[in-house]
């Protein structure tokens, strides 16, 4: 039977509670400790932020655990010139907290006004790896791009961006990676990153505005050592990535994308929005 939806239709998948259950492993400002909670930020007004302004604009905290201490990655808006949202990583080692990141931005310095949001944290293959979207303005061009980094010591992260533009059966417009690396397409706005790991292999989802927000879906070649393309397409590298609506005439954007893995197998949720015209014919 066929079936059309004038409202919002959302991906089930049974394996939901898993996806509840790694969102709540992102805990900001302590760590659990049996069956209280135990503050190791210091207690101070600021808990882990740099700056220590009253403009600090907190945002995606992200925690996880790697080679037996804890990491928190979370932006942060500071009045400072260049004025823009801050990405940062702590370590948790010993019973305090250290840099471990700097200011992460792929555009530090702001140049291209580099607001980063929605930082992840994961561990692949005795790795960590952080994922964020910056909004940035290119060529004159305004849009948010995914970015991807891998953990190498000290303060020091590699950019796992690629360089090489993908076909044009993706791409609306052909565009140099070289000159500005990300995942997405540079002019094309992309935003809801996310990484996951399953049966051994590295995922990166996120939606991309390519006349409506589609999810797109990529994977780890597994080195970062490659000259211009570190990920591959998983989406059918269709216009529409894995939208339930291929349609691309249509206004029916994607949000928030999750990715869980069952039997080895990668499954993707998100929320789509269905907007039906009273002579739409669904079949």
């Amino acid at each position: 039977m066929k079936r059309c939806f004038s409202k919002t239709a959302t991906v089930l998948l049974t394996l939901s509670f898993m996806l509840i259950i790694l969102g709540m492993f992102k805990i900001p400002r302590a760590w659990a400790a049996g069956e209280q909670w135990t503050s190791i930020d210091g207690n101070t007004a600021d808990g882990l932020n740099t700056t220590g302004t009253t403009l600090e604009d907190f945002h995606g905290p992200s925690a996880i655990s790697y080679n037996g201490d804890r990491y928190m990655a979370w932006t942060e808006y500071t009045d400072a010139s260049p004025n823009s949202q801050k990405l940062r990583v702590k370590k948790y080692s010993s019973g305090s907290w250290s840099d471990a990141s700097g200011v992460l931005n792929d555009d530090p310095s702001g140049t291209y006004y580099g607001n980063a949001r929605e930082p992840a944290l994961v561990v692949f293959d005795g790795e960590l790896y952080i994922i964020w979207q910056e909004y940035t303005t290119f060529n004159s061009y305004d849009s948010s791009l995914i970015h991807v980094k891998k953990y190498s010591g000290g303060t020091t992260w590699i950019s796992l961006d690629d360089t090489k533009s993908y076909d044009s059966a993706y791409h609306i417009i052909t565009c140099d990676k070289s000159a500005k690396p990300c995942l997405n397409d540079i002019y094309a706005d992309a935003k809801d990153p996310v990484l996951f790991v399953n049966n051994g292999v590295l995922y990166a989802a996120w939606v991309e505005l390519n006349g409506k927000y589609n999810v797109r879906v990529v994977k780890y070649n597994g080195s970062d050592t490659s000259d211009d393309s570190y990920w591959t397409l998983v989406d059918g590298n269709s216009v529409c990535g894995i939208n339930i609506d291929q349609d691309s005439n249509h206004n029916d954007s994607a949000y928030t994308p999750s990715l869980a893995s069952y039997n080895n197998q990668l499954f993707a949720a998100w929320v789509e929005t269905i907007i039906q015209a009273n002579n739409h014919n669904c079949g």
